[in-house]
């Protein structure tokens, strides 16, 4: 064998051995973006929510007003939670996404929450005030409830 030809055959496996690791390493990169662009939207979709439930005691303060914006943004979190799934990497993650998704998206146990705090169904001023009472740990369990699902979508940095 001639020494070109060593020196082609040479550069040839030095290629396609580099090619190898670098096809890879590529396709992990690229597939950590699409996760990162999964969590971000994830994440984005409930920053109304998350600013509604941290507003001023008072602001807001009858439960309704609260739910009704949550209501509101199911579409919008359902649309998130659907895109996101999918990044979810264990069986057994997607399992506990499911159920946190469910205990957050379940329009009856927001109901009961807002039940619980809001006393009677009338809008007399004792129920007002026992509202706003209340308001703040009302608010602080749909935060808890929200956090919980950004446990599956954290971010790197």
């Amino acid at each position: 064998m001639s020494p070109e030809s060593a020196a082609i055959i040479g550069t040839v496996v030095g290629a396609i051995l580099a090619t190898i690791p670098a096809y890879f390493l590529a396709v992990c990169l690229a597939k950590r973006n699409d996760r990162l662009a999964a969590t971000v939207a994830f994440r984005t979709a409930f920053l109304d929510e998350i600013a509604i439930c941290r507003r001023d005691p008072g602001d807001d303060a009858i439960p309704a007003k609260i739910f009704a914006a949550i209501d509101a943004a199911h579409s919008k979190h359902e649309k998130a939670f659907l895109l996101f799934s999918p990044f979810v990497i264990s069986k057994g993650n997607i399992d506990d996404f499911e159920k946190v998704w469910g205990e957050y998206s379940d329009k009856y146990k927001r109901l009961e929450i807002c039940t619980k705090y809001s006393g009677r169904d009338s809008h007399d001023h004792d129920t007002l005030v026992y509202v706003a009472r209340h308001e703040k740990e009302m608010r602080a369990i749909i935060l808890t409830r929200i956090e919980k699902l950004f446990e599956f979508a954290p971010l790197p940095f």
